[in-house]
């Protein structure tokens, strides 16, 4: 999706901006890399969704998220191996 003209430039360039004075806001990260995702940039979404997950490892959001958004960048063993930990958060073991 070419973003020149899209709604979806205008919002990456705000969160660029609030990044650029707080770096290490995860929420602004996770709003980027829904955006990121949105505008089919799947690789820029892994970055904000992994800057995430340095931060809060067991981020169960983030973690599913970005596992997607491997998937669809063809990086399948990255993606099963964010699949399984997700499924070792949500049985408890």
């Amino acid at each position: 999706m070419p973003l020149q003209g899209s709604p979806l430039r205008g919002r990456l360039a705000d969160f660029d901006r609030c990044l650029e004075l707080s770096p290490d806001d995860l929420e602004v990260h996770r709003r980027r890399g829904r955006v990121r995702f949105k505008a089919r940039d799947f690789k820029g979404a892994v970055e904000d969704w992994s800057a995430i997950l340095e931060h809060r490892s067991h981020d169960r959001d983030a973690l599913k998220k970005r596992a997607v958004a491997l998937r669809r960048l063809g990086r399948d063993a990255e993606a099963g191996a964010d699949e399984e930990l997700l499924a070792t958060f949500e049985s408890g073991v």
